[in-house]
């Protein structure tokens, strides 16, 4: 964990003691793999099927088929927080 300056956020009455962030990123070679994420995923698209989706799958579909895999990228950040005493 990167260790942060400990500072209070405004308002809240807590101190940040840490915090740490990642940017993994992942390649999809076919628009089935696309879909199943999607499936699974719900927040990533919360209103999500293949039918209100087709158009837009299709595109990625002769994207993927012309430029090669899409490769779609997280951020994530943990943020530790202190209760003063």
């Amino acid at each position: 964990m990167c260790r942060a300056r400990t500072r209070k956020p405004p308002g809240y009455g807590s101190s940040i003691s840490g915090w740490s962030g990642n940017g993994p990123s992942f390649s999809i070679f076919d628009i089935g793999a696309v879909i199943y994420f999607l499936r699974k995923v719900i927040w990533t698209v919360p209103d999500f099927t293949v039918d209100r989706y087709r158009h837009k799958l299709r595109e990625l579909h002769e994207r993927i088929e012309a430029d090669g895999p899409f490769v779609a990228h997280a951020v994530r950040v943990l943020v530790e927080a202190r209760k003063p005493d």
